[in-house]
């Protein structure tokens, strides 16, 4: 049976709150999550009653130093994700083997600058790297900039099915109440006419095969039986 994943929940400051998302996902019946953090914060463990994987976003990287940030982080994550917010961003990000997830602007004015286009498939589809849908990107924005937000991501899901380049489709929430359901986020994808089939691999299939075979590369030292390494930076 395919288990749903969140591979994109944005962990809160408060180690309280952080635990009040990690219940949240179990009831609405995630089997796994991501728990996101930025580059300044300090790594600790929990016990969870859900498989808790450890998220780094890199948001701010340029041309010049992607490369020392992926040196310096990718043994220390589960899974590391690149915010293209240029061009030779998403060019670097998408070739480099280090990188899981690329992720593109959630306003559309600035992503059209830097979607993802058939160049950057066409270097993805080299390496292990995934296209990332966030749901927020779609909740947050009105309805003219969603419905030009939804245009630019048909596309891109376009391109990296030509590219043979996993989509993964996330919430990209950072409260409760920003937090859906596994059905609420595929059916999101009936707007860019993608099949439920394809919807369901991208919360079950594509995170799934992310997180393992991240883990089997750190190896059975950095996953503890029982424990989550959680980031906090309380």
């Amino acid at each position: 049976m395919k288990k749903p994943i969140d591979l994109h929940l944005k962990q809160p400051l408060e180690l309280s709150k952080t635990m009040e998302m990690i219940n949240k996902a179990k009831e609405l019946g995630y089997s796994a999550i991501a728990l996101t953090v930025d580059e300044n914060t300090i790594p600790h463990k929990i016990r969870a009653d859900i498989d808790v994987a450890s998220r780094l976003n890199i948001e701010k990287a340029s041309q010049r130093n992607l490369h020392d940030k992926l040196s310096q982080y990718r043994r220390k994550f589960e899974i590391i994700a690149v915010k293209c917010s240029t061009k030779e961003v998403a060019r670097l990000a998408a070739k480099d083997h280090r990188v899981d997830i690329l992720m593109f602007p959630g306003d559309p004015f600035n992503r059209r600058n830097v979607w993802l286009d058939y160049r950057e498939t066409s270097l993805a589809s080299n390496s292990t790297c995934s296209y990332e849908i966030s749901s927020i990107d779609l909740l947050k924005n009105g309805v003219l900039r969603s419905t030009r937000l939804l245009n630019i991501i048909k596309k891109e899901v376009i391109n990296a099915k030509k590219g043979k380049i996993p989509v993964v489709l996330s919430s990209g929430a950072s409260s409760l109440l920003e937090m859906r359901e596994p059905k609420a986020l595929t059916a999101l994808m009936s707007l860019i006419d993608v099949s439920e089939e394809d919807a369901q691999s991208m919360i079950t299939l594509n995170p799934q095969k992310i997180i393992e075979t991240n883990r089997e590369k750190l190896g059975p030292d950095f996953i503890e039986p029982g424990v989550r390494r959680i980031n906090y930076a309380g």
